[in-house]
Parts: C-alpha cells; structure tokens; sequence
C-alpha cells in the first residue's frame, strides 16, 4: 500500500502549485508518476491537498495484493501459531512459546 507524497513546487510562470507523486509498478518497473493537484491559492495546506486526491490513493491501491481481504479457516490459524509461535524445545522435548507469546 502506499500513500504517496503532496509536495509544493514553483512552475516557470512563477505559480506554485501541489503536486502528488506516486509510484506505479504495474508493469514489474516502478515508474515514478505525478500529477498537479491545484495551485496554492486553492489549496492553502497540504492537509486540503491531500485530500482531493484520496480517490486517486484508493485506486492506486486497489491492484495491491495485500489489501485484498482473505479467508482463514480456524485449522489454518492453528496451523500458523504451531509454526509461527511455537517451537520445539530440545532440552525439555515439549512445545514453549517464544517470549512475546508468554508476556501476553
């Protein structure tokens, strides 16, 4: 997922203006992309700029994997915490948390 940047910058004519920038790696390359959002005098804060491109961010991000909800059955959450949380103690023969685990 990502969020982007909104940067000020100066344009020839003098103008400052808010830019989004973002980067695109649909094609395997990440490819660095922007888009003038407004001038200064529309926008006064980054906060307002920001949020005119909040639909941008959400499409952005929709071809992202990592977002996409998916569905865990309960044998496949055992299955993680006895991989993932537990481990084989050789001195005693017998599952022990990890630390973490036993603070909580």
């Amino acid at each position: 997922m990502q969020n982007g940047s909104v940067i000020q910058t100066k344009r020839r004519s003098g103008q400052s203006v808010w830019e989004f920038r973002w980067r695109d790696r649909t094609s395997g390359k990440a490819v660095y992309r922007r888009i003038v959002v407004g001038t200064i005098e529309q926008y006064k804060t980054e906060a307002n700029a920001r949020e005119i491109v909040e639909g941008i961010v959400l499409e952005i991000n929709s071809d992202d994997l990592r977002l996409r909800p998916t569905v865990l059955t309960v044998s496949q959450l055992i299955e993680h915490y006895r991989r993932r949380e537990l481990f084989v103690d050789n001195t005693w023969n017998r599952m022990r948390p990890r630390w973490a685990t036993r603070i909580t």
